[in-house]
Formats: structure tokens, C-alpha cells, sequence
């Protein structure tokens, strides 16, 4: 009897310990969009199946893949079903995963492994090479583990059928990202507007707009359809564009456009601009021609100046911007003002 008594907490612990060691790990992060995702809290307990694509961004094999995933993501309702896709890089940062994204038509949503900590679940699941897919049912179960053979969005269909998983159909109607002529917007998703400050516009009354919508949604400015990357906006300080989900719900969401500064056409006599970053984030500029007394502006996404500096600049000499290496890492838009002209471009900073 003392014997049997002893041997019974030390079958709980054994039998604790295997499940312990079975059970999928938990994973919380944060996609380029500025979502975050608890595998369990926010999907599992809620009945969902999760799609993962543990990627890397220069991996060719991955891209082909999340171009699957994504028709998958589009046609199972944008994971406001019960079928949620994600994509999990482990080594980079979100610019880079951002880049990944609009290079390959992406909607999904994807997290990067610093900014977004998708290295933790890369560790937490032993990812060894990328891609890897994996598809997990409510009750924390593999239903695929990198051993199903896909090489086609038929392929995910398959076995999305297989295990009775519905479609659906995409809603939300928000913008994710919207930029302008190069400059990123400030998003308000609980009052549907939007902020953009654009440091130089150029004479023209009409601006390329860069965007991306939730799910599967459509934008349009006075009836007519946005194309991003192809379309125009008019540059007055507000206007509204009406973004149409697949459910049929629209929203009308209000563009503030905010003008600091002015630009002035110099073609008579361009002036090539190059710039470099040291490791310690120190920025430098040489330029093609000898700039007097230019003034040189930093902005952050926001429109924000994070640098002023003034300087003479001799031409092929570098200038180093002191104060560039305390700024974090991510996107900045540069000016440089001279009496003749003023040139602006875009600068990532890394981290």
C-alpha cells in the first residue's frame, strides 16, 4: 500500500511533464501594422485555426509561399473567420518585412523578429529553415507541421477542407498604411482620419498615393476607385475618401494634409545627393556640386524635425549630421535647402 501511495504522485508528475512538453507554445507579438497577436487568448480559445508562415525575407521560396497563404487569407475572410493566417519572420526588422510585403502584394498580416519579437516564437518552435507551415487546431493540436507537401493555394485548400474549415467573407474597412508621395500618415483608426505632413510639395495639385487597406477592402475618392501605387490625390488640407469592405459596410475616413515648407523646380543645374551611415548611425551627405549655407531638415514619419543643421557643403567632401546616431531606427524624410532649389529624399535608418 505505501508502495502504490508513493507511486501515484510520481505518475501525475510523468504524465504532466509529457503534456507540458507536447502542448504548442504560446506566442504574443506584434505584426508591421501595429497588431498584436496572442496565439492562445486572441485565437485558440476562441475557436480559431491558425495558419503560420515562418518566413525570411530573402528567401525566394517564401515568397512564393506567402503569395499562397495570402489567396488563402483573402478567400477564408481576412481572419475575421475561423481561419487565421499570419506570417513570422525571426531575424529582421519591420522595414525590411515591409519591403517583403508590398514587393509580394501581401495582405496579411506579418511580424518582423526584433520590432515585432517574431523571434521568440522562431525559437519557441524550433524553426530551423524557413519556410516552414504549420496549421493548428483550436484544441492546441498540429493538424501540419512542415510535413504536408504545398506547392499551391489548391494545396492549403485541400487540407483547409479536409478539417472543415469554412470560408468567409473579409470585413473592416480601415486604412493599414497610407503614404504620399513618399511621406507616411499619421493613422486614427477610432475616428477613421488621417494626418500626413508633407515637408516640400512639388508645383503639381496632385500627388501619387501609396496604401493598404484591411481585408479585402476597397478605397475610392469621389467614386472613383484608388489604385495604390497608380493612383492621384489632390493636394488640398482635407478631403475624404470612402474605403467599401467585402461585407458591404463603408466608412468614410478624413485626410488632413499638413504643408511645411515649399519646393522649388531646379532642373538647369541638378545636384546629386549620396548618403551613408556609419555603424554607429552617424549620417554623412556629399553632394556633386558645392552648396552655400544649405540647410539641412530630418523629419520623422510624423513630420516632426528631429535635425537641424546648417552648413557649407564642398563638393565630394562628406558632411556628417552629429546628432543622426541618437535617433531610433526606422524611416526619415531629408531636405536640403538652398537658395536655388530644394531636394528632399528618404532615408532608413537602421538600428
Amino acid at each position: 500500500m505505501r508502495k502504490f501511495l508513493v507511486l501515484i504522485p510520481i505518475l501525475i508528475f510523468t504524465i504532466g511533464s509529457v503534456f507540458s512538453q507536447r502542448a504548442i507554445p504560446n506566442f504574443n507579438v506584434t505584426d508591421i501594422y501595429g497588431q498584436k497577436h496572442n496565439l492562445y487568448d486572441d485565437y485558440l480559445s476562441q475557436g480559431k485555426h491558425v495558419l503560420i508562415e515562418f518566413f525570411s525575407v530573402g528567401c525566394v521560396t517564401c515568397q512564393r509561399t506567402a503569395v499562397m497563404f495570402d489567396e488563402i487569407f483573402l478567400e477564408y475572410g481576412c481572419n475575421c473567420g475561423n481561419l487565421v493566417v499570419i506570417g513570422i519572420d525571426g531575424w529582421t526588422y519591420d522595414q525590411y518585412v515591409w519591403e517583403f510585403s508590398f514587393l509580394n502584394n501581401i495582405t496579411f498580416p506579418l511580424v518582423s523578429g526584433n520590432d515585432g519579437l517574431g523571434y521568440k516564437p522562431i525559437e519557441a518552435f524550433d524553426i530551423q529553415y524557413t519556410p516552414h507551415k504549420i496549421l493548428i487546431s483550436p484544441d492546441a493540436q498540429f493538424l501540419m507541421n512542415n510535413d504536408v507537401v504545398i506547392n499551391s493555394a489548391d494545396d492549403l485548400r485541400t487540407l483547409i477542407q479536409a478539417h472543415n474549415i469554412p470560408d468567409g467573407i473579409c470585413k473592416g474597412n480601415d486604412f493599414l498604411y497610407l503614404e504620399i508621395d513618399g511621406q507616411s500618415a499619421k493613422l486614427n483608426t477610432a475616428e477613421k482620419s488621417a494626418s500626413i505632413t508633407l515637408p516640400a510639395v512639388k508645383s503639381e495639385s496632385e500627388l501619387p498615393i501609396t496604401f493598404r487597406t484591411s481585408g479585402n477592402a476597397h478605397a475610392f475618392h469621389n467614386g472613383t476607385e484608388l489604385i495604390s501605387g497608380q493612383s492621384i490625390l489632390p493636394i488640398i488640407e482635407t478631403q475624404t475618401v470612402q474605403i467599401a469592405s467585402e461585407n458591404g459596410e463603408t466608412a468614410e475616413w478624413t485626410i488632413n494634409i499638413i504643408i511645411e515648407g515649399t519646393y522649388i523646380d531646379h532642373t538647369d543645374n541638378d545636384i546629386n545627393v549620396s548618403l551613408s551611415t556609419s555603424s554607429s548611425g552617424l549620417l554623412s551627405f556629399q553632394t556633386s556640386e558645392n552648396i552655400q549655407n544649405a540647410l539641412i531638415k530630418i523629419f520623422d514619419q510624423t513630420g516632426k524635425i528631429a535635425i537641424l543643421h546648417r552648413t557649407n557643403i564642398i563638393k565630394n567632401e562628406p558632411i556628417f549630421i552629429t546628432g543622426t546616431e541618437k535617433l531610433a531606427g526606422g524611416i526619415y524624410f531629408i531636405q536640403i535647402e538652398t537658395e536655388l532649389t530644394t531636394i528632399s529624399g528618404k532615408w532608413i535608418k537602421q538600428k
